[in-house]
């Protein structure tokens, strides 16, 4: 599911005042909602809250006006949708969160981990990523004296994230304001050496394999794996046929089902992702 980057990004140059989301519940019900309109079962179900709890929480947040719906409270069957007030609770949220990036890596291209909660990332990053999906290291990669942030060690397992947003939100930190694009860092010109010191990119993402115990602690900054990872899925029947149905990411390798595959999706996708 893929959320509507528009309202994310409909005011980039607003400056919002970080405050971090206590509740775990609050958190995953406006994260779900940022998706899309959904009913109480619905909330429920996707963020493994249990139904009582989930309309006591949803209660809460629409005497606190950040959700809404088509329809008067209580009617069976409504659609809840975030205000005005929820999609700004949801980036004071994030720019809180960001707070652990500091300090930036100079690295162009390098990521963080800045928040979880199960399969649900909230990813840091430099750079607008090449491919949907994004390699995150089990465990914090050695650090070499030659590289601080260096992370391309063999040793270290791998697993996958696929983004659940089209493009990052970029922030600069010490002005809380959003900005339209990333910084161009060029070590020729101070003033971009300092900027790319400041800007982060955030973005939403997933775990493909949801139980996967990750130890990279908030704000460690890493950069890609340098050998290959193992594939995202599995090699005996998604990578031995003989025609190549896609390529997922450069360090993956090539889908070649060895037989035809269906495949139901079991949420909902983004207009942007229909042929």
């Amino acid at each position: 599911m893929m959320s509507d980057d528009s309202k994310f990004n409909s005011n980039v140059d607003e400056s919002v005042s970080p405050s971090k989301i206590r509740s775990r519940n609050k958190r995953r019900i406006l994260g779900f909602l940022s998706e899309g309109r959904s009913t109480v079962g619905e909330i429920a179900s996707a963020t493994g809250i249990r139904v009582p709890h989930a309309s006591a929480e949803i209660r809460r947040l629409r005497n606190a006006t950040l959700v809404d719906s088509d329809m008067p409270a209580g009617s069976r069957g409504a659609k809840l949708h975030l205000t005005e007030a929820g999609w700004l609770a949801i980036k004071s949220d994030e720019l809180a969160l960001a707070s652990e990036a500091l300090p930036i890596s100079r690295e162009e291209g390098n990521y963080c981990i800045l928040f979880r909660d199960g399969p649900n990332l909230l990813l840091g990053l430099l750079a607008q990523p090449s491919s949907p999906l994004i390699p995150i290291p089990d465990r914090p990669p050695p650090e070499t004296e030659v590289d601080h942030f260096s992370s391309g060690i063999e040793g270290v397992p791998w697993s996958w994230a696929v983004l659940k947003e089209r493009t990052p939100r970029w922030i600069d930190l010490t002005t809380n304001e959003y900005r339209i694009s990333p910084p161009v860092y060029d070590k020729g010109k101070i003033e971009t050496f300092s900027e790319s010191e400041s800007i982060i990119g955030i973005v939403r993402a997933k775990l493909l394999d949801e139980e996967r115990p990750i130890a990279v602690a908030p704000g460690k900054w890493f950069s890609g794996p340098t050998h290959r990872p193992k594939p995202p899925l599995p090699e005996s029947s998604m990578h031995r046929g003989q025609w190549i149905l896609a390529r997922c990411h450069e360090l993956a390798p090539d889908i070649r089902p060895v037989s035809p595959g269906v495949a139901v999706a079991s949420e909902r996708l983004h207009r942007s992702m229909l042929a």
